[in-house]
């Protein structure tokens, strides 16, 4: 069987990270995808809608354009860049072609290294503080309000971690990290509630390790043992050396 091409690949890869609202990672593969191999509209597209999110708009609008002069087919996408399009002429016109320094993408990828830098070292304020401020700057990143959301769960800010959560689903319905971590964040107010999103986050990607690791946290506490070691396998199947799914599992067996 013959090996994909790279810059299919780069974009296979891109849409999945994507689909886990990583947009920064997605947007360097996007990038590879659309100036390697052959030159497909599709990829262009894709570019010019993460662009969008990270408030890149001369790069977005040029892509989109790109998108449009390569697609013959009348499709929903034609649509959709022609619209997006018209909406990025209007703010262009309100601000410069350029983004300021602190919203260029190396910037915001600093900005963003940084907060996940302050997470690990547990100083939560600090994390806050620099996300708060890329949330304002990139109002269309589900991928700042997940972890903004993560910051306030992990501070014990539930009320605010679920708002946070909440808006990243509104800006990528199929963020099934996302959901993972509403469930999370709502599961001091009920197990019940907090299963249902680990089960959303399932049907969104069924290889989110956490999703399932977690529901069977909550079927167990529900009494449900035989859905909660099917839940712990199928986590340990995508992870077999995580050494906590491997101490769910030796308590539900043993």
């Amino acid at each position: 069987m013959s090996e994909k091409p790279a810059d299919v690949q780069a974009y296979e890869e891109a849409m999945q990270r994507l689909r886990e609202g990583r947009i920064l990672e997605a947007i360097k593969l996007f990038e590879e995808a659309a100036t390697t191999g052959e030159d497909r509209p599709m990829e262009h597209y894709a570019l010019g809608c993460a662009y969008v999110k990270v408030g890149q708009l001369a790069d977005a609008r040029r892509e989109l354009t790109r998108f449009l002069d390569m697609e013959k087919a009348t499709t929903p996408f034609v649509t959709a860049a022609r619209e997006a399009l018209a909406s990025l002429e209007k703010k262009l016109k309100e601000e410069p072609g350029e983004p300021p320094p602190e919203r260029r993408l190396d910037a915001v990828r600093l900005r963003f290294q940084a907060a996940m830098d302050h997470l690990d070292q547990g100083a939560y304020d600090r994390a806050r503080e620099v996300l708060e401020a890329l949330a304002e700057d990139l109002p269309k990143s589900e991928e700042v309000q997940n972890l903004l959301g993560f910051v306030h769960l992990r501070s014990g800010r539930y009320q605010e971690a679920v708002r946070c959560f909440e808006k990243a689903l509104k800006l990528n319905p199929v963020y099934a990290y996302a959901e993972n971590n509403l469930g999370l964040a709502l599961f001091r107010g009920g197990a019940a509630a907090a299963l249902r999103h680990f089960e959303r986050a399932i049907e969104r990607d069924p290889d989110c390790f956490e999703a399932y690791l977690n529901a069977g946290i909550v079927l167990d506490q529900l009494g449900e043992t035989e859905r909660a070691k099917e839940a712990w396998r199928r986590a340990a199947a995508i992870d077999p050396n995580d050494p906590v799914v491997k101490r769910y599992l030796r308590y539900a067996e043993g």
